[in-house]
């Protein structure tokens, strides 16, 4: 009689578990990923991407430094999603927001961990340039034409490499896979050379 009643309770207690990850599965599968408009303007009007240079220090009248709340006032028309900072290797936790125009990724916004003030600026689109022309997208080729001799760094946490512009504070990120670096490195910490000169840049993040 014992072996059968605790057999029973076991038998209970497996179907309990089993239930509860299923909710809890479905929970997760439903979530939905926030967007917030940030404005409205009229449909016939279209985001002025010419407005938003990439320079020392901000994008357009963004800066880094400057408050979220500050900074959305220059992005009306665009929808944002909040993203983890740490997919454009900020660690430490807390949000950051990608905003889109049409659905495509313009730029994001890294505020510093448990504050509203912009850490970082994440260029994305091709169509926001520095005043030299160079953009997300650009080439290494194109890069060193503006640029003698860019160091091009590995980032180990990330696993993806960028071409460091000390100057003016940004980062030409490259997200290749291990197999096809952009660069050979003698060790982790040193700069590397340069192999894959036709590798084009993912984003510029802005310090």
């Amino acid at each position: 009689m014992r072996l059968k009643a605790t057999l029973l309770f076991s038998l209970f207690l497996f179907c309990s578990c089993k239930e509860e990850t299923k909710i809890q599965n479905a929970v997760k599968e439903e979530e939905p990923t926030e967007t917030i408009e940030t404005a409205v303007i009229p449909s016939e009007e279209s985001f002025r991407f010419k407005d938003f240079q990439i320079r020392k220090g901000g994008l357009g009248r963004i800066n880094v430094g400057m408050s979220l709340e500050e900074s959305e006032k220059y992005l009306r028309g665009l929808t944002r999603k909040r993203c983890d900072p740490f997919d454009f290797g900020f660690d430490g936790g807390g949000d950051a927001y990608i905003y889109y125009w049409k659905d495509q990724p313009v730029l994001a916004l890294i505020p510093e961990m448990d504050t509203n003030i912009l850490l970082a600026i994440a260029a994305i689109h091709k169509e926001l340039k520095t005043d030299s022309g160079l953009h997300p997208n650009a080439t290494i080729k194109d890069i060193q034409r503006h640029y003698d001799n860019l160091p091009l760094y590995q980032n180990l946490m990330m696993s993806w490499e960028f071409l460091y512009d000390e100057k003016a504070n940004w980062d030409f990120v490259f997200m290749k896979d291990p197999e096809h670096q952009v660069g050979n490195y003698e060790t982790p910490d040193a700069p590397g050379k340069v192999i894959d000169f036709n590798a084009k840049t993912d984003w510029i993040t802005i310090h």
